[in-house]
This record gives structure tokens, sequence and C-alpha cells, in this order.
């Protein structure tokens, strides 16, 4: 091998090293599962496609307009965004403005400091207190085997309520816009006529497992909400959701996948003795690496009501 070839091996072998400590390459390392998954409709990926080709047509108008308006004197000069703060700060954005915990997986936001310009070769979080003992930060190999790979239509026969948030709507900015208070009504069929009512016979010994798994489980509050259902208590108001004793490990009987324990409600939360707070809980698990509470709609609408103001109450 002579000196040219010797160098060229030298060379790529320092940027196999180099790449190895990038933080492109550091998060990929960083898993994130579903536990769920939550197909969205045609109907609403047509409606998500129209609404954003207006809004690209109606900036398009808006720039040409206001091209039309100034001449630009200076436009062969060099624009501002190609300075090297300008790059750093896109660096910063893009690699450097989150982390993560390398044992939890949680997501932390970082704050931008005069010093963004330094990069960073590593993104992992050393100081992540991984709840602190307060607030769990649920891990995908925590939930049962039984439990996973249920479909949104699975998980609707396994509950004993039925979650109202309103009609389905997405404003200009595409963000979705709450249109009703967040309540609860009983299930209009216990859950074992909902099992045998399903006509796949497959489908139905497995979630016929599944409801007798969640039945027998000693801490999960699941059995108790199928009992109250059976029993025709009153259907909660919708205050009393996160903050009447009896409906304390609720989202059990919601989110039987998600929460396949009471210690992970937030309903469980008193605050009283130990400050907890359940918008603080919930934001553990949608920064997780478990991808279902931050992906489900009404998983987020039920944690926005913590502070029970009249708005979010729909009073």
């Amino acid at each position: 091998m002579d000196s040219s070839d010797a160098e060229d091996a030298s060379s790529c072998a320092s940027d196999v090293d180099s790449s190895e400590d990038t933080p492109v390459n550091i998060w990929d390392a960083r898993p994130s599962v579903m536990v769920n998954q939550y197909p969205v409709s045609l109907c609403r990926e047509q409606e998500v496609r129209t609404s954003q080709d207006g809004r690209l047509a109606a900036f398009e108008r808006r720039r040409d307009d206001f091209l039309g308006q100034y001449e630009f004197s200076e436009i062969e000069a060099p624009s501002i965004v190609n300075t090297d703060e300008a790059r750093d700060l896109r660096w910063w954005c893009r690699e450097g403005s989150w982390s993560f915990c390398g044992k939890c997986g949680k997501l932390s936001a970082r704050k931008l400091l005069p010093s963004f310009a330094k990069k960073q070769a590593s993104v992992v979080d050393n100081s992540c207190k991984c709840g602190g003992g307060t607030y769990i930060v649920p891990q995908a190999e925590d939930v049962p085997l039984i439990l996973r790979n249920l479909s949104p239509q699975d998980i609707l026969v396994l509950r004993p309520l039925v979650v109202h948030c309103g009609d389905y709507k997405r404003v200009v900015h595409d963000y979705r816009q709450r249109t009703g208070p967040f309540r609860l009504s009983w299930s209009s069929m216990p859950v074992a006529d909902k099992i045998a009512a399903v006509g796949d016979a497959a489908r139905r010994f497995r979630l016929q497992t599944v409801f007798n798994f969640l039945m027998a489980k000693a801490d999960s509050a699941y059995a108790k909400f199928v009992r109250m259902q059976s029993r025709g208590v009153r259907e909660p108001f919708p205050h009393e959701v996160f903050t009447s004793p009896d409906y304390q490990g609720i989202e059990c009987a919601l989110w039987p996948t998600l929460y396949h324990t009471t210690a992970m409600c937030e309903t469980m939360l008193t605050g009283q003795t130990n400050r907890a707070s359940s918008k603080i809980s919930f934001m553990h698990k949608a920064l997780s690496p478990v991808l279902d509470y931050s992906l489900d709609s009404k998983c987020c609408s039920s944690s926005t009501i913590g502070g029970y103001s009249k708005q979010s109450l729909g009073l």
C-alpha cells in the first residue's frame, strides 16, 4: 500500500470516528415507540392537505404583493441569514435545543444561552431526575405483553365509559381547536356485551382474554369502574372527574394500555403533601419514549383541565 492509499484510509477512519459522536447519531439511538397505533382517516388527511394547500397559496400571494410594492436596491448584498451567528442559531434549533436522558429517555428543553454558538457533541442529559420519585416516566417494556398492540377500536370496546371532547376542528395555523369540554359518560353497553358482539372470533377471544386480565389486575382500578357501570352509578360531572375521590384511577378504565397501574394515574396525585402537579405528571409521560401519550388527542385534552378553570371545564 503506497502513502496516498494510507492517507485515504486514515482520513476515512477519522471521518467514521467523528461521525459516531455527532448529535444526529446520538438522537437515532434514542428509543421512541408506540404501544398503540392511531391511524388517521382518509377524510381527515384530505381536510388537512386542502387546508395546507390553501395556506401555501395565500402565503405566495402575500409574498408577491410585498415584492411588487418595494424595490430592493441591495438585492445582491450578503443575506443576514447566512452569517456565522445565524448558522449557529439554526444548528442550535435543530440539534441543541432539546436533550434526552440516557436512562429513562425523557426529553428536556434547553434554554437559549449566549454560549449557543459553542456546539456540543452530546445531547444526552445527565442531570435528569427520572421522575424524582413523585412522577413516573413510562417505559414500553413495562407494559404487560397482553396489553400491547391493541387497536383504537379495541380500546373503545374495553372502555366502560365514553370520552367526549367536542367535534374535530383545526384552525388556520393547523393546531387542533377545543370545541367542547372534556366530559365522560357511561357506555350504553357493558364491556362484556360489547366483547360478545364482536364478529371476528380471534379478535373476540383476545379482547375477552385482555378483559379477564384487567378485571383480575390488583394494581389497576379498571375493575372498579366496570362494577360502577354495572351498578348504575350516575355519570360524573366534568369537575368531578379529576377532583372527586370516587373517580381516582379512572385513567385505568379510559386508557388501560397507557395506565396499566393505578400509580401512574394523574387522579391519584393529591398535591397536598408533596405538592405534586397533574400537568407536570402528564408532561413526564408526553415527553417519554412512549409516543402514545402525546399522540392521543383525548388523552392530552384530559391533562389540560388540571387547573379546573371555567374555560377548560366549559362553564
